[in-house]
């Protein structure tokens, strides 16, 4: 069964993403966690197949999480897609750190 991860400080966009998710695979298991700490907790407990990453948060944005996540030798190999509403330059969404 495919397990999704997504981290999103913003309820209404998990409601939204877990809505999309489960019409795309609806057979998958959807986690979620409103911040990053949380978040990562809830990838090292249950091993998701992919996590969909807000980069925008309070406290902790989804680049810091992402490095978390890649310095862990349990999660380090699970895809992340980074979701965000940056409508400013390539530049300014791209970050290496994350890798």
């Amino acid at each position: 069964m495919l397990k999704i991860l997504a981290i999103d400080d913003n309820n209404d966009n998990l409601i939204s993403l877990k809505a999309i998710v489960q019409d795309a695979f609806p057979e998958s298991f959807f986690y979620s966690a409103l911040n990053g700490p949380k978040g990562i907790d809830v990838a090292t407990a249950n091993d998701p197949d992919v996590i969909l990453l807000d980069v925008i948060m309070p406290d902790m944005d989804g680049f810091e999480v992402c490095q978390i996540l890649k310095k862990n030798e349990r999660t380090r190999d699970i895809p992340v897609v980074f979701l965000t509403a940056n409508t400013g330059s390539k530049e300014s969404r791209i970050n290496p750190t994350c890798s």
